[in-house]
């Protein structure tokens, strides 16, 4: 797999960088969840149809295929590290 350097975040941030960044501002990643297309709000007027119901579960059962190809974003967890 190439690593992309190109666009705004490139892959080895994606893969590193966070993790690093959220350590280095005294917190700790406890989670991470990746989420599919929210296709609902890509397409209101047909927002709770079957066919966009169907999509969207399609888009999530595909992340959990793959969630580096497949996730639409990641929400991530983070409490901040307690020192004493």
């Amino acid at each position: 797999m190439a690593n992309s350097s190109i666009g705004l975040i490139s892959t080895s941030t994606v893969r590193v960088g966070w993790s690093y960044l959220f350590t280095r501002g005294g917190s700790r990643i406890e989670k991470v969840f990746p989420t599919g297309v929210p296709l609902g709000l890509a397409l209101p007027k047909w927002e709770n149809t079957l066919v966009v119901r169907a999509l969207e579960r399609m888009a999530y059962d595909s992340v959990r295929v793959s969630r580096t190809l497949f996730a639409y974003q990641f929400v991530i967890v983070a409490r901040p590290e307690v020192k004493l």
